[in-house]
């Protein structure tokens, strides 16, 4: 499955509350916890049971010996607990998409480290306990706590040997049930998990049996081994079949690459504008570009007011802004609203002991962050998927760089100078590397951002707009 495909289907799905996910031991890798093998390497020598692949069997051989089990699950509990969690940057990009039902068949606790919104479920007890909290993170092979010695209610809620997985049913008869039912009513996406993963062939089992006149869709993201893996496309069949779609990658870093698009693709469908309008003189001017005259910030003015007329008119749900040029926009755009709305724009300031200065209508909402521009820009992008670019000097500059990074759409309007023509010469030179709402870029839309026409240049930002917020064409007009 194409990326982009992937990144709109599986994001609808999270902003239909529709969306589940089913974290594997991959995720944990980097971490410093050890793998599966790893664990099992000294136990399985100490009791002189032989490498394998089947693990859950090399697993289940170690138990049958006599105090096996025992062994196998101090040794386990002992390294896991020993490791302090310390998420790295796709657990906190996960925490940033808020599903509602996660699921890991991993002991660590790295997840809910990075995400305290949730209620931890650590046994087949606690969906009874603890069912009526609205995010869950169901640990279904049990769960082992930093600095702890034992697994939370004992040695035999781990699961860990052939015979845990064959008897899952029985012994965590809950989550089993509520596994089963959400195959049913989510779309589930399965990651950290490989094609051999034993993990994943026991959840995968349950793909197989589900029946329903309407199968929802489901996804895993994987990694080919190498490029003539033929039984990595048997594998890929057998899930398609099942009804899961796989998104192969080539390396583990396109993984963060493909979430931090899903957390800008399902962020509140608002706008950011990002720029301003220095003053000759100004201590951020150059020689090399004048702008603006005093005739320039006139005519930023009036495409700001434009615009924002324009938005308004487009039923685009709600503009963010943090400076002057900003907020011309999201002023213009709240006086064209049929019924006047504050919540549609939002202006965020530094926290500061001076007076508040302009922009300081009693329009809209005031919200105030820290007094450094990074604070600023991270509290502003939690509320928008896509970046309109104004005018500007090198703290624009900076927030486009930014919004760029985060996988973010960035709409450059070039007619506006400054900073925002900068950013739109660069996008330019290599505009198949970038994307408008997870999209190639249509060509003549971005090129008309630097028209010297105003109104042709209005027309192509607004239509990229809709585009990076994933709105339809035309939609409101």
């Amino acid at each position: 499955m194409e990326h982009a495909a992937f990144v709109e289907d599986y994001g609808a799905a999270i902003e239909a509350g529709q969306a589940s996910l089913l974290v594997g031991a991959g995720l944990s890798a980097g971490a410093g916890y050890p793998t599966w093998s790893e664990l099992l390497t000294p136990v399985a020598a100490e009791f002189e049971v032989p490498a394998m692949l089947d693990l859950p069997l090399q697993a289940q051989y170690i138990e049958n010996k006599e105090g096996g089990r025992e062994r196998l699950s101090e040794h386990l509990a002992t390294t896991i607990g020993a490791v302090i969690p310390r998420p790295l940057v796709n657990h906190v990009l996960l925490a940033q998409l808020g599903i509602r039902d996660t699921w890991t068949t991993n002991f660590d606790a790295l997840i809910e480290t990075a995400d305290r919104d949730f209620t931890v479920i650590e046994r087949d007890a606690d969906l009874v306990d603890r069912a009526e909290r609205r995010r869950r993170l169901n640990k279904m092979h049990g769960s082992i706590p930093h600095g702890e010695t034992q697994p939370v209610g004992g040695r035999d809620q781990l699961v860990l040997s052939q015979r845990d997985y064959d008897r899952y049913d029985q012994t965590h008869p809950r989550l089993w049930r509520l596994l089963q039912a959400q195959f049913l009513t989510s779309s589930f996406l399965f990651l950290g998990f490989s094609m051999t993963d034993p993990n994943f062939e026991a959840v995968f089992k349950i793909a197989r049996l589900v029946t329903a006149d309407k199968l929802m869709p489901h996804y895993a993201i994987m990694k080919r081994t190498s490029p003539a893996d033929a039984m990595f496309d048997l594998r890929a069949d057998d899930l398609r079949q099942a009804g899961i779609e796989l998104i192969e990658v080539s390396e583990h870093v396109d993984i963060t690459t493909l979430l931090q698009k899903l957390v800008a693709r399902t962020r509140p469908t608002g706008l950011f504008v990002s720029g301003s309008a220095r003053a000759p003189g100004d201590a951020d001017s150059t020689d090399t570009d004048p702008y603006p005259t005093a005739a320039g910030r006139e005519e930023l003015d009036r495409f700001a007011a434009s615009l924002g007329s324009r938005l308004a008119l487009e039923g685009i749900p709600s503009i963010v802004a943090a400076g002057d040029i900003g907020a011309k926009v999201g002023y213009r755009f709240l006086s064209e609203l049929e019924e006047y709305d504050p919540g549609r724009f939002i202006l965020l300031r530094r926290r500061s002991a001076e007076n508040v200065g302009p922009p300081s209508l009693r329009q809209g909402q005031i919200h105030f962050f820290g007094e450094q521009p990074d604070i600023l820009r991270t509290a502003a992008f939690q509320h928008v998927r896509a970046v309109v670019v104004l005018g500007g000097g090198p703290g624009t500059e900076a927030e486009a760089k930014r919004a760029l990074e985060m996988g973010m759409t960035v709409v450059p309007v070039g007619h506006t100078r400054g900073a925002a023509h900068g950013i739109w010469q660069t996008m330019s030179a290599d505009l198949a590397s970038h994307q408008v709402g997870q999209r190639p870029i249509n060509q003549q839309q971005f090129y008309d951002l630097a028209s010297d026409d105003p109104d042709t240049a209005l027309r192509a930002a607004v239509d990229l707009i809709r585009v990076g917020l994933f709105l339809p064409p035309g939609e409101a007009r």
